[in-house]
């Protein structure tokens, strides 16, 4: 037989033997932390009080801006830390990582308010979650984003600056508080020709705790803010 062929079916048949053992060892680990687990309750975090959410957005494209709202393609970043969901990898073969559909575990129920009278919830369920052993979830679901930029009859160079605002809908930081991952959005992937009568100028982030009437408890609120040069 040639050896080129012998090799290559080597490397098929050390592959087919490894497979079962591995998915036997993410189909375990599956079953371990989905075992009593519940999605609807916020998890423990590290200290056993607030549960931290970093939060980041990706730009990928401007899609437009038509009368006087801006929309974009995004991905939302979300990180946090859940006691619950740890394990020990010697005891699953090594496995460090798994990703899950995001449906079965809790996520923070974050919404972006639009600026003009609108809410949007975070809910792709689409978008797997990744575990690791140490607890640490992310969740990265594709987002296309919609909000209000005020501004007059644009001239060539005139330049505009929007916002993308997100909130826990129900969590004062007594539960849940937001952190940013940067103080800038991810530019990594931007698609610059994509729309050629707009060139992003500059992008930052903060994060605002801010307390309303309603109620004494203060809530978090991440703003991410672009500016944009229009070409005509």
């Amino acid at each position: 037989m040639n050896y080129k062929v012998l090799a290559v079916l080597s490397c098929i048949g050390i592959a087919v033997c490894s497979k079962p053992e591995t998915y036997k060892n993410r189909h375990h680990l599956r079953d371990d932390l989905m075992y009593k687990y519940e999605k609807d309750v916020i998890p423990d975090s590290v200290d056993g009080h607030v549960v931290n959410v970093s939060v980041g957005v990706s730009l990928l494209r401007i899609i437009d801006v038509d009368n006087q709202i801006l929309t974009l393609d995004t991905y939302i970043s979300m990180g946090w830390e859940a006691d619950n969901l740890k394990w020990r990898p010697g005891h699953v073969g090594g496995l460090e990582q798994i990703n899950l559909p995001s449906e079965l575990i809790w996520k923070p129920d974050l919404a972006m308010m639009e600026g003009a009278g609108r809410t949007v919830f975070i809910k792709t369920e689409e978008a797997n979650v990744i575990i690791n052993s140490n607890g640490h979830v992310i969740w990265m679901p594709p987002m296309k984003t919609k909000t209000f930029c005020s501004h007059g009859e644009l001239q060539n160079g005139d330049e505009i600056e929007c916002h993308l605002t997100f909130v826990s809908w129900t969590h004062s930081t007594s539960t849940l508080d937001l952190k940013l991952e940067a103080d800038v959005m991810g530019t990594s992937s931007f698609d610059v020709d994509f729309n050629p009568h707009w060139k992003l100028v500059s992008t930052h982030a903060d994060i605002e705790h801010k307390v309303y009437s309603c109620c004494p408890e203060s809530y978090a609120q991440a703003s991410f803010t672009l500016r944009l040069r229009y070409v005509a």
